[in-house]
């Protein structure tokens, strides 16, 4: 499994984890602020496959 792959499952289960969640004006039981800390998971997963399929469309370009 290549990089892309794993960051790609991990982002599926940081959104299903968020999505099990309740809402903000309900705290979980881990605390209030873990539905932003998911959130901020999932959008650095997504820089990071950004990131990663920049990175192999220029090595495939050469």
């Amino acid at each position: 499994m290549g990089l892309i792959e794993k960051y790609e499952k991990r982002k599926l289960r940081y959104e299903k984890q968020l999505s099990q969640m309740s809402d903000d004006s309900e705290l979980s039981e881990y605390g209030f602020w873990d539905k932003g800390y998911l959130r901020g998971k999932i959008a650095i997963c997504d820089d990071i496959i950004d990131d990663l399929n920049n990175i192999l469309i220029k090595y495939n370009e050469k």
